[in-house]
């Protein structure tokens, strides 16, 4: 019976020690909601993307943290420094529930990141990101060497580099948003001439190509502009020859 009696009392202590322990980890908030560790100073180290409110402090690790991207505007830091990474870009609010950014019109993507491009560009367009958008002009007005399939672009490494987008819109369309339709343009019909016998005037150009090597014989190259309705016109392809 003694035997038996001590037996007993083992098994009473160990369930007592067991449910102490119980105790122990249960003493963090919400035993930490099931997203953190709960350490042994009673405060929860929530995992990844967990935490609590604005400021992301750990209390029970129940709210989701969004996404961060670089702010679009914000306030300079004591060093002067600006555009810092912000939860959601600073252009949304974040939905503590699902963890993902409820973005303001005019912006999308993850956190926020990009602009969008007004109206969408109408359906008569392309949203365009800056980098990626090219010069009014042509080549020839920034190397008079070589030739160039592809319109001019530039290198930009500012803050908002694959951020801020733009509508590049297709031919006979215009505005911001390309939603206007452009008018043709042409000689003006009613316009008076002091001899009829004269035949009309039309602009001529001429092109000039010096060549750097007689390698190019019986190479071709094409021309391309484009008219004031942004439509482009490419000429067939046309054959070097040294001895015109």
């Amino acid at each position: 019976m003694i035997r038996i009696s001590s037996i007993t009392n083992i098994k009473i202590f160990l369930l007592l020690v067991i449910t102490n322990l119980k105790n122990i980890n249960a003493s963090c908030d919400n035993q930490c909601s099931g997203h953190g560790t709960c350490l042994v100073d009673d405060v929860c180290q929530c995992y990844d993307n967990w935490g609590i409110g604005l400021s992301h402090d750990s209390g029970d690790c129940s709210e989701r943290i969004c996404p961060y991207e670089i702010a679009f505007i914000d306030s300079p830091n004591v060093n002067g420094e600006f555009h810092r990474y912000a939860e959601c870009a600073g252009r949304g609010i974040c939905n503590r529930a699902s963890g993902e950014c409820e973005c303001f019109s005019g912006y999308e993507g993850k956190g926020c990141q990009r602009t969008t491009c007004p109206n969408d560009c109408s359906g008569h367009g392309t949203c365009e990101f800056i980098e990626d958008l090219y010069y009014g002009a042509t080549w020839n007005d920034y190397s008079k060497i070589g030739f160039h399939a592809d319109p001019k672009t530039f290198d930009y490494h500012l803050w908002d580099v694959y951020k801020s987008r733009a509508c590049v819109c297709d031919a006979t369309y215009g505005d911001y948003d390309c939603s206007k339709r452009m008018c043709p343009y042409g000689t003006d019909v009613l316009d008076l001439r002091d001899n009829l016998l004269v035949s009309g005037k039309y602009q001529t150009q001429q092109l000039l190509f010096a060549a750097r090597s007689v390698n190019n014989q019986g190479k071709t190259f094409a021309l391309t502009f484009k008219s004031k309705l942004n439509e482009s016109f490419t000429t067939q392809p046309i054959v070097f020859d040294p001895d015109d």
